[in-house]
This record gives structure tokens, C-alpha cells and sequence, in this order.
């Protein structure tokens, strides 16, 4: 119904609106990463939570293999930074298609990978996918993707924790990988 579209349309207004003022705060420092030792799985559960029933709305079966291990975080911004790749990849991922989440440690970080089996993108386009306002999709094609923000938030937040960022795929319809790295307590 109208009501329905008006509702929905609402919705992405509210959330492009935050995006640019999240984006806004966090490049002027307005916004302190607030850190403390923690379990990284938690916040990442927690990201989880609401993203379950959208996954199972659309098809997509969630998955995650989180282990338990410390960093130094600000927890509500990895769940933002979480919620923002897993939202993501659920909705670049078609009906029965998988959305994996898990962690693995590195040399002196702590690697968080969505690996999802998606429409994946250009190998070559790789390094704009994390740029503000960066979309690879066909922007007149009917998607439900954001204004081009959630990767370059999920950049900021991840540069103000002294992490990176990344994306890996083998190209279009084969899928793709995003990850972030933090740094483990003792490196930060």
C-alpha cells in the first residue's frame, strides 16, 4: 500500500540522515571511540540480533563462528561497524544463499570476515568500495542499497581504532569477502 512505500521510504531517509551525520561527527573527531577491553564476540552477537530475521525474511541463511578473544574497542561502534557489513552482504546475497561471519587471529591484529555468496564485485574496484558515496551497483537498477556511506563508516571507525579494512572477491556473481582488523590490546 502507499502507507507501506511512505513508511519504508521514511525509514531510508532516517538512516541516510544518521549515516551523514555519524559521518560528519566521526571525521571531525566530534565523535570519542570510547575504548575498554572486551570479548569481541559480544558485540558482534549483538550486531547479529536484529540482522537474523532480516537474513531469514530474505532467504539467506546467517552464520556465525566467532571466537572468544580480547580487544581494546569501543563496543557500540564494532556493532555499528558489524551491522553496517553483515546488512551488507544479506542484501547483495540472493534467496538461499549464506552470509558467514567469523574471526581469526593475525600476526598482531584480530580479523572479523563477512564472507557472503552474493553478486560480488570487480576485482578492480576494490579500493573505491570503502570511499564515501561509492556505489558498484547499477544505481538505476531497483536495489535497496543505502546512499554509499555504511562501508565509509565502517572505514572511519575501523581507522579510529588503529584497524584496516578490506574487500576480496573473485568477481561478479561469485560472492565476496569484507573484513576489518583490530589490533590486539597489547598493540593498540
Amino acid at each position: 500500500t502507499a502507507v507501506d512505500v511512505l513508511e519504508r521510504n521514511m525509514k531510508r531517509l532516517a538512516s541516510t540522515v544518521q549515516n551523514v551525520l555519524d559521518v560528519s561527527r566521526l571525521e571531525t573527531g566530534e565523535i570519542e571511540i570510547e575504548r575498554s577491553v572486551m570479548n569481541l564476540a559480544l558485540p558482534i552477537q549483538a550486531a547479529l540480533v536484529p540482522l537474523r530475521e532480516l537474513a531469514q525474511s530474505r532467504g539467506v541463511e546467517l552464520e556465525a563462528q566467532v571466537d572468544s578473544i580480547l580487544v581494546e574497542a569501543d563496543r557500540g561502534r564494532i556493532e555499528q561497524v558489524v551491522g553496517n557489513l553483515v546488512s551488507n552482504a544479506i542484501k547483495f546475497t540472493p534467496r538461499g544463499g549464506k552470509v558467514s561471519i567469523a574471526t581469526s587471529r593475525r600476526d598482531l591484529s584480530i580479523r572479523v570476515s563477512i564472507r557472503d555468496t552474493g553478486v560480488g564485485f570487480d576485482p578492480k574496484a576494490a579500493a573505491d568500495l570503502f570511499r564515501p558515496f561509492s556505489q558498484l551497483h547499477d544505481t538505476m537498477e531497483k536495489t535497496d542499497a543505502g546512499a554509499g556511506l555504511g562501508l565509509y563508516i565502517v572505514r572511519i571507525i575501523s581507522e579510529n581504532h588503529v584497524g584496516h579494512t578490506g574487500a576480496e572477491t573473485d568477481g561478479p556473481g561469485i560472492g565476496a569477502t569484507f573484513w576489518f582488523e583490530l589490533p590486539l590490546p597489547d598493540t593498540a
